[in-house]
């Protein structure tokens, strides 16, 4: 699984990527084998939002070129990155679960229809 951080006005330090791609292999790992790169993308997004308002995107591309995408904000770069890679985790299972039901599904009425 390749894991790609980027920095969007926001300096990127070796401790935030370093933690950031942690978290991520923490959270992803079960689904590496269906996952194919993630890009995590660091905003610091200030004005109407807020002053120091921190914005954590990430863009898994899984391996049937379908994208899954999660944002998360908070003034803490940390908590936003560890926010979004809960919400990432969930939202992927949701994803692989849902493209799994619909599969058995439709060989269920493969079945039904052969046996008609």
């Amino acid at each position: 699984m390749q894991i790609e951080v980027i920095g969007v006005h926001l300096d990127v330090t070796s401790s935030i990527q370093a933690y950031v791609k942690h978290r991520i292999g923490l959270s992803l790992d079960r689904f590496e084998d269906r996952i194919q790169s993630v890009t995590i993308r660091l905003h610091d997004i200030s004005g109407p939002h807020g002053p120091g308002t921190k914005r954590c995107h990430m863009e898994v591309q899984l391996t049937h070129h379908e994208t899954v995408i999660v944002e998360q904000d908070h003034t803490d770069i940390y908590t936003a990155a560890d926010k979004a890679a809960n919400r990432l985790k969930r939202t992927v299972r949701r994803h692989i679960n849902r493209v799994r039901d619909a599969r058995r599904s439709h060989h269920r009425e493969s079945l039904r229809t052969a046996e008609a």
